[in-house]
This record gives C-alpha cells, sequence and structure tokens, in this order.
C-alpha cells in the first residue's frame, strides 16, 4: 500500500500512513511497504493484505531471500505461498475380482509410488500384485503386476527415482519382478532365493534403480535362520547370487535401507543363547 507520509515511526510532511503500512521516513511522496507478519515485510508493489496474505510480494524457498516467508502447511512455489500437502481423490488400483489384503506403498524423492499387495482372486490361490504410480504428464497408474504362483508370505516393494520399481515375495523360496517405468512393463519373475522355506523378504533401491533384497533362510541348527542377500543390478539387469549375511548364528527379522547412491544397511537379530536375541 503507498504511504504519502511517514506513517508509523517517520518524520516530514504529508498523512500518516494507512493502516496496516509502515512509512519509510523522509518527505515528499515516499512509498511504503506492507507489513506482512513480524518484521517480514513485503516489497513496494505488493497487495493489500487484508485481501490477499499469502501473495503479498514475492516469496523465496531461503530464508531473508524473499519479501515474504511462507508459513504454516504452506510452501513457495513460482512466487507464491501455497498449500504444501494436498491430497488427491482415491483410485482402485485392482480389478475388483476377489479379496485383497497386507498393502505396501513406497515413494520416491521425485513422487513415483508403488503400492503391492496379497491378492486372493475367485477360485484360486494368494497372488502377489503391484503397480506404480507416474507422478509426471497425466499422473496415472501403471501396468498391474500378478504373479503367476501361489504366494505364502507378505509382499514387499520399492520404487526408485526414476520411477523403475521392484517387488518381492515368498513362495517355497523368494521371488522378484522388475518394473521398467520407460516401457510400463513387469519384467520376468525371477527365483532369487535358492532353499524351500524363506521368509521375510524385504526390498530397497537406489535413485538409479539398482536394487537389493534380504531374507530368511530355512532353519540350520535349532532356531537359527541365516540371512540372505542379492542385489539387481540396473545396468545389466540381473540379480546376483543369495549370499549369507548373519554368519552361522543366524538371524531373524530382517530390515535393509539404501541411500541414493547405492549403499545400503542391512540389520537382524541374532539368536545368543535360548530365547535370547541381539
Amino acid at each position: 500500500a503507498p504511504d504519502n507520509g511517514p506513517g508509523r515511526g517517520g518524520g516530514g510532511g504529508g498523512p500518516p500512513g494507512a493502516a496496516g503500512t509502515r512509512g519509510m521516513g523522509g518527505r515528499g511522496g515516499s512509498v511504503g511497504k506492507c507489513v506482512c507478519k513480524g518484521l517480514t515485510t513485503c516489497g513496494a508493489t505488493c497487495t493489500d493484505t487484508s485481501l490477499d496474505p499469502s501473495n503479498c510480494g514475492g516469496c523465496a524457498d531461503v530464508p531473508n531471500k524473499g519479501d515474504h516467508v511462507c508459513e504454516g502447511f504452506s510452501a513457495c512455489y513460482q512466487g507464491k505461498c501455497q498449500q504444501l500437502f494436498k491430497w488427491r481423490n482415491w483410485a482402485t488400483l485392482d480389478p475388483g475380482k476377489g479379496n485383497t489384503a497386507s498393502p505396501r506403498a513406497a515413494l520416491s524423492n521425485k513422487g513415483y509410488a508403488v503400492a503391492c499387495w496379497r491378492w486372493v482372486k475367485p477360485g484360486s490361490f494368494v497372488h502377489a500384485a503391484a503397480q506404480v504410480y507416474d507422478p509426471t504428464g497425466s499422473r496415472t497408474w501403471g501396468a498391474i503386476m500378478e504373479s503367476t504362483d501361489t504366494t505364502f508370505g507378505e509382499v514387499r516393494c520399492a520404487v526408485s527415482a526414476s520411477g523403475d520399481a521392484v517387488v518381492v515375495w515368498q513362495r517355497n523360496w523368494i521371488f522378484a519382478r522388475h518394473y521398467d517405468i520407460a516401457s510400463n512393463t513387469w519384467g520376468a519373475r525371477t527365483a532369487i532365493g535358492i532353499k524351500k522355506g524363506e521368509t521375510a523378504a524385504r526390498v530397497a533401491m537406489d535413485s538409479n534403480g539398482n536394487a537389493c533384497a534380504v531374507w530368511l533362510g530355512p532353519l540350520v541348527t535349532g532356531i537359527a535362520k541365516p540371512v540372505y542377500r542379492s542385489c539387481y543390478s540396473a545396468t545389466t539387469k540381473t540379480w546376483t547370487k543369495p549370499v549369507v549375511m548373519s554368519g552361522t548364528t543366524g538371524g531373524a527379522t530382517p530390515k535393509i535401507a539404501m541411500e541414493q547412491g547405492g549403499d545400503a544397511l542391512v540389520s537382524w537379530t541374532v539368536q545368543t543363547g535360548t530365547g535370547k536375541y541381539d
């Protein structure tokens, strides 16, 4: 709002500044600044903050580098404070035939997402299913993945920053399928496990489409179960031979995480005595 005089705290001629403005001092029609909130001020060409409080001058993501600091659940986007979180309408992923259970989801830092679940088709057994969400263009869910074998355990999935995804599940051993975002297709089923009785598969991906999976092997001695790992290369499009990570003591409840560059961390519990775990 313009200020033809000193306003509050100013000196010199002209009428006092309008309410909601702060005087710039001096004489002869100097222009004031809108007070957005507290000590944050807007540019000289800002709109009336009582009518448009979220668009008072330009904003910036970097503090103290813009005219207006966005507050609450808003963020600076294209020079304006806009709502940071907005849920889109829900979408039905499965074809609507049969029952579904145990849904899981993963989200990349670029907005790509994958959902996976157990799917009981009419007159059939439990299958693994998954779909990938593409945040670009028309923002649609891609081709559905359905396993052709019976799934005995949980289904887990991960997605990369580029939109590729991996799904792992348990039958008698561990299986995996890879999704290619460019062609919107799921690759062939791959048995990454090597022994019957494998369970508890988990998977993670990096930004380049590489992935690693971990799981529990069958019983070795007593109640000890070895922790296995196998990794997928986005370059060769193959999985590595499974490797035991837990030594001879066995483990339980393995978990895995990968950072954008491809480094990974795996954790599990180890039996140290009868009924005792570390």
